[in-house]
Order: C-alpha cells, then structure tokens, then sequence
C-alpha cells in the first residue's frame, strides 16, 4: 500500500485538467462516494497522497486553515474528512441516535448524493468564516467540471446551502412549536432530503472537535428528524392535530388518578398544542399530579435522571409571575448547576409548567440524590418562602472560582428573529459561560419587561449559545430601537465590568 501511495504521489503531475474532467474518473470517484461507509477511509488516502488536492484543487484552498470564529477543532479539511469518517462510526452505534442514523443511511437511494455534499459543506471556507454561499457556488463549478448531471448538483447544492439549518433549528429554536417544525419540513420538501440532512447534521457536527457531538445533540437533532418525517409522511393539517390532542386527554384520564380526570382538559386547553406534542402521555399524567399537588402545597417540583444523556431532568410547577424564569435560572446557579435547555407552559390559572434538562456544572454529569433535595430546598426557599435568589447566586460564584468569567471573555453577539416564531420575537445570545450567566441574561431581561415564553441552552467548550423566546405586553419587539436598547442591556448584564467603567 505504502509503495502505491508513494507512486501516487510521484505521478500527482499527470493529474491534470482533463483528467478532472474525465468521465471515467467521475465513475471512478463517485463509486468510491457511493459506499459511505468506507469512504472516509479512502479520502484518508487520498489526502495523503495529495490525490484529493490534486482532483479537485477547490479542497486544497481549504488545506490548513482553521477558523476559530466558529470554535472548530481541527482544519477545515481535516474536519471535512472527519466528517465523512464519521459515517463509519454509525456501523457499530448502539444507541437510538446512532440506529436511528443507520437506518437513515442504508435507505439513502443515492448515497454518493450525501457524501460529496459533505465534501463541498465547508469549501467555502478559504473565502472567510460566512461561507454557506461560496460553498454552493464552487458545489455548480465542480459538479460541471466532474460531468454530474444537473439533479445531481442541484440536490448537492441544497444540502450544501441547508447543511447548518437542522443543527440550528434543533439546538436553538423551541421543536415543540408545531410552526417551526412544519415550515422546515417544507424547506426540505422531500423524506430523501431530510434523511440526508440529519446524516449530514450528525457527520458534521461530530467533526468539529473532541467532545462537541453529545448525546444531548444527537437526541434533538432525531427529535426534530422524527417530527419533520412524520409531517412529510402525513402532510398533516391542523384538523389531525386537534384529534391528535383529543384522543391524547382521553388516554391521560385513564392514566391518572380518578379524582384528577376532570384536571385533564383544562389543563391540556391551557398549556396548548405545543405541549401535547412535547410529552408522552405517560408523561402528561405525570404533570397532572405535579399540578394537582403545586396547587395543594403552593409549589411542587419533580426530578428524574436521564442516564442515555447523562444530565437530570427537573421539572417545576409554580403560580406564574413576572421574572419566575429569571428566579427558577437563580435556583440552578445557587447549586452550581447547568441548565442544558429549558421549556416553560403556561399552564392553568395562571400556573406554569416548566421542563429543564441540567447537569452538575463542575462535574458534567448528573445529579445525586443529594445535590435533589438541596436544589429542592432552594426552589422551596424561593418560589414559596419568597426568599431573594440573588445573594445565593453571588454565594455560589465566590465558591466556584473556576467558573468566573475568564479575563480574556468571548465576544458577546445578540441578534433579534422576528420570522422563525408568529408570536414571539427570539432573542439568540452567543457568549464565554460562566454561573449564573443565565440567570442574569433572564433578569435582565425580565428588568426591561420581557416575557419569557421558552428558551434553548446550549453550552460547548466555554461557550453558550442561548435562545430566548420574548415578547412585551402581549407583542413582538418590531422596533430597531427596542432591539438596541435591549441588545445593550443584555451586554451589560454579560460584562458587568464593562457597564461599571462606562
């Protein structure tokens, strides 16, 4: 092998412009892409070699360069081979996620079609760090070069100019909505493109560096793979949905106690569409309970760990009132915990149902027994004693110097969506983490008279890239004005120091 790469390499000269061009080599190398599973292993060579600079020069401009803006670990054409290795990793996958992708890829009719997508994904990339559209660009120019036919370069090209959506929709935006599931459906038009999508999703995102791909991500991305699916498959219209929700209550009233069956419609009324195609019925029954006893004791909380993610979920039942989230964010940071995603309901009688998915913030992982009953101890200090958070926060950021802002902070970015939700403006936050960075960002927030609806957390490698779905006194924040005012709240709330010295 040793002596066919070297003469490989030697002969790179012949490799010339009609060669890129020939028919016979465009078979060649898209047979190679036609089984996905070695593929990556073949690029490994080829690479080696300097056979894949050499064929297609597009990858060479990308060769070395590493673009921290985007915190990927490793050059972006060694990510791009990652990438494709990647693939190979689904072959002995055991978990749901990793079966789920499988299947995915063995009912790709053309798999060629995914591989070279994730190939061209980031050529882009030699041109600057916003490099979607110069990716989809040299996608025509090699496409035509190598002889693809035109479907096969303009599917190519869609996967290529798409290939970040499911990530962000799946990570940042609330894929309980019923709306935002549907409108990326549509994007994708067809069962095919959303399978290669999700694939692509994964390779990527596995292939950015150590530890980015989690189990926390891979289960959202298959969560909105699923329900994307189940749409294109049923092409469902609201109608179906109301009869979903219907034949839903009645199974919950069979599960839950007797004395709670007449709970089962107000509450489901009450906490929406949205809601009923979040839990399980299982679930739901469960939240009735938790309602019944928060309304019986003033506050009810509920936990249950999650061992496929290795986090905890925490469920909270609370009278609503302006600023709760900012308070329940308050609780985690008192106990040096991490909140992973939230998702807040509106629930009767002005109650509110709120999921969280969390983990201990110095050891990544979830909760004890013991690290419950003093988060427990501190909701019920707050949310029914009506003790102030604040302080215990300060407290436990003294405690955890490790977690204090770092001198060299990441620069801090907020951006205003008033198109991905009908109700809510969303507000998505990009910045260094550090405790109780939430809970300021939502006090904040809540400062400037801000109702938060939903939120999405995501952290990696001392980053956090949040989402907030807002609204003021019933309506979305249209003014340009509005959205500056609040951007410099936020960034003050983020940078404390910087808002002291001004």
């Amino acid at each position: 092998a040793h002596v066919t790469e070297r003469s490989i390499t030697a002969n790179l000269h012949l490799v010339n412009e009609s060669f890129r061009k020939s028919d016979l080599a465009r078979r060649f190398f898209v047979a190679i892409c036609g089984r996905p599973m070695r593929a990556g292993m073949v690029f490994r060579q080829m690479l080696r070699t300097g056979m894949l600079y050499a064929y297609m020069p597009e990858f060479e401009a990308i060769g070395g360069i590493i673009r921290y803006e985007d915190f990927h670990h490793f050059p972006v054409d060694e990510h791009t081979i990652r990438a494709v290795e990647a693939l190979a990793l689904l072959e002995d996958g055991s978990d749901p996620v990793s079966r789920c992708l499988r299947v995915s890829l063995e009912h790709l009719s053309d798999p060629h079609i995914l591989v070279l997508a994730i190939l061209f994904h980031d050529l882009g990339k030699a041109e600057g760090d916003v490099h979607t559209e110069e990716s989809e660009r040299l996608t025509y120019i090699i496409g035509e070069r190598m002889g693809l036919s035109n479907e096969e370069t303009e599917h190519i090209a869609f996967l290529v100019k798409h290939h970040i959506l499911m990530t962000h929709i799946s990570q940042y935006r609330d894929i309980d909505d019923e709306e935002i599931v549907r409108n990326f459906a549509e994007t994708m038009q067809t069962e095919q493109r959303l399978r290669e999508l999700f694939i692509l999703s994964y390779a990527d995102l596995h292939a950015v560096g150590p530890n980015v791909w989690n189990e926390w991500k891979g289960a959202l991305l298959m969560k909105l793979y699923l329900r994307a699916e189940r749409m294109l498959i049923s092409r469902a219209d609201s109608a179906s949905e109301a009869a979903y929700r219907a034949e839903k209550a009645d199974r919950v009233r069979d599960r839950v106690a007797p004395e709670l069956r007449s709970m089962v419609d107000t509450a489901l009324n009450a906490l929406g569409p949205r809601y009923a195609m979040a839990f399980s019925t299982d679930q739901v029954a469960e939240h009735i309970a938790l309602l019944d006893r928060a309304q019986r004791d003033g506050f009810a909380m509920q936990t249950r760990n999650l061992e496929d993610i290795n986090s905890t979920e925490v469920i909270v039942c609370a009278r609503d009132r302006q600023g709760r989230f900012a308070q329940m964010a308050g609780c985690f940071a008192a106990q040096l915990i991490n909140v992973q995603s939230a998702a807040l309901f509106a629930g009767p009688d002005e109650w509110v149902l709120d999921t969280f998915v969390v983990r201990h913030a110095r050891r990544e992982r979830a909760l004890t027994d013991a690290e419950i009953d003093a988060l427990t101890d501190v909701f019920t200090q707050v949310m029914v004693g009506g003790a102030d958070v604040a302080p215990m926060v300060e407290n436990a950021r003294n405690r955890l110097f490790a977690m204090v802002e770092r001198s060299n902070p990441m620069p801090t970015r907020v951006a205003f969506d008033n198109t991905s939700s009908t109700n809510f403006t969303v507000i998505d936050v990009e910045t260094g983490d550090r405790t109780g960075l939430l809970y300021e960002i939502a006090r904040a927030m809540n400062e400037e008279g801000l109702n938060i609806a939903t939120a999405r957390i995501v952290t990696d490698a001392r980053r956090v890239r949040d989402a907030f779905y807002v609204n003021a006194n019933g309506k979305k924040l249209e003014h340009l004005d509005d959205h500056d005012r609040i951007r410099n709240v936020i960034h003050d709330a983020i940078h404390p120091r910087a808002a002291v010295e001004a």
